[in-house]
């Protein structure tokens, strides 16, 4: 008798805790804000203690209306080519620390200087969004302040492996 009520009783307490962890597990991760990309275009998870909400961007009207030749992460940059890396691609932002991750190949995107350059000035953290829609706002930018773990977007001319692109797009975090 005494076996099986110490039996329950341990289970009964090991389903707590294994609870407990989840919910505070659930509560740390939901505290984020996470940019993906896939399929048709960007899209923005936000996260914190009122749920999750996935918000579709919006493009600029200064953008082209095709989606774009080139999307991914920063990688590098070698005199006016930028490296970009491809596939799906992640971006985790959390207490102001930045992870990013993707997982194509990586491709030349050539800078010229008919290339115009946009600097994405989008809030995403802001609850402006209208049916789980934010408009993209861009501005003039330029290529000195591209760097690590910045979002590119390219449209242009695809000559062997590069593309030269017309039109880039670039997304600082924690901008």
């Amino acid at each position: 008798m005494k076996r099986s009520i110490l039996i329950t009783g341990s289970a009964a307490i090991v389903v707590l805790l294994l609870a407990s962890a989840a919910f505070v597990g659930g509560r740390l991760l939901g505290d984020q804000n996470q940019v993906t990309g896939e399929g048709s275009g960007p899209r923005v998870i936000r996260g914190g203690p009122g749920g999750t909400q996935s918000l579709e961007i919006v493009p600029a009207e200064e953008l082209p209306s095709a989606p774009a030749d080139v999307r991914g992460l920063y990688v590098r940059r070698e005199d006016n080519s930028l490296f970009v890396g491809t596939g799906e691609f992640m971006l985790n932002i959390r207490d102001g620390e930045v992870i990013s991750d993707y997982d194509g190949p990586e491709v030349e995107v050539v800078v010229t200087h008919d290339t115009v350059v946009y600097r994405d000035k989008t809030q995403y953290g802001t609850d402006e969004a209208e049916d789980g829609k934010i408009q993209q706002v861009v501005r003039p930018g330029s290529l000195e302040e591209i760097g690590k773990h910045s979002l590119i977007s390219a449209w242009g001319q695809e000559r062997g492996s590069r593309l030269f692109a017309e039109v880039l797009v670039y997304k600082i975090p924690l901008d």
